[in-house]
């Protein structure tokens, strides 16, 4: 799979994992306190991991954008 599918895919992915998340805050009052907890730290869990893997395929993009931030030498 090239490198634009993986990034495509993670963007789906970390774009459901944020609805999921925005979702199970909204609703809390209306789940249970054990399927919020439940949800919430996973969907939690999976946008870091997702966030983690976003940064790592577009470190090349972050590198060449912001060059004051990381000095020349990257």
């Amino acid at each position: 799979m090239k490198k634009s599918q993986w990034i495509l895919w993670v963007n789906i992915l970390l774009a459901a994992a944020f609805i999921a998340q925005l979702c199970t805050v909204v609703f809390r009052d209306v789940i249970s306190a054990r399927m919020f907890f439940s949800v919430h730290i996973w969907c939690g869990r999976t946008l870091l991991t997702l966030a983690v893997i976003h940064l790592i395929l577009n470190w090349n993009w972050v590198k060449n954008n912001l060059p004051g931030l990381f000095g020349k030498h990257i």
